[in-house]
């Protein structure tokens, strides 16, 4: 389970006293959301066209856009390499990406930095997915609603290709 939400008004002002909250003033920011959802997760597929995780990748990421570390991206370069070698994929047959990214530049870069370090064979396109365009940023909750959307995007036929990333 993951619930979160941004909008509150100590959460506000703590990314308003920051920069990072986006503004008439501040165009490189996030706009807040709030979500909760449940992952339900089961040995076998319990439902029809279930969702299978076929890597797991997990790294941390030093360089923020709070502290002045050289960013690189190599939390989330690492942690896609790792998920992408235990799922015995490579990185151009992804064919769509789901991602946390809510509105700040540095995310987009990181995105960016992460997938050509990854990237050993040319794609003609690898969209990126973000529900953050739609619903803001749902914080801890974002992970799972990129579960949710992949499967709904699977299920109903929408996806891009056969195998997604899910990042963030």
């Amino acid at each position: 389970m993951a619930v979160d939400s941004l909008i509150d008004a100590r959460s506000l002002s703590w990314l308003d006293s920051r920069m990072r909250l986006k503004t008439s003033d501040v165009t490189d920011g996030l706009i807040p959301g709030e979500a909760a959802c449940i992952l339900v997760v089961s040995k076998r597929p319990i439902a029809e066209g279930a969702l299978r995780l076929r890597g797991l990748g997990l790294a941390i990421e030093t360089a923020t856009a709070s502290n002045e570390e050289p960013f690189r991206a190599d939390g989330l370069g690492a942690a896609l390499k790792a998920a992408l070698a235990e799922a015995g994929v490579q990185m151009h047959e992804i064919a769509f990406r789901l991602s946390d990214v809510a509105g700040e530049s540095y995310a987009f870069e990181e995105l960016v930095l992460a997938q050509l370090r990854n990237m050993r064979q040319t794609r003609p396109e690898q969209p990126v997915w973000h529900a953050a365009d739609c619903m803001g940023d749902c914080g801890a909750a974002a992970g799972l609603i990129q579960f949710a959307w992949a499967e709904q995007a699977f299920k109903r036929g929408y996806a891009p290709g056969d195998i997604a990333a899910l990042h963030g």
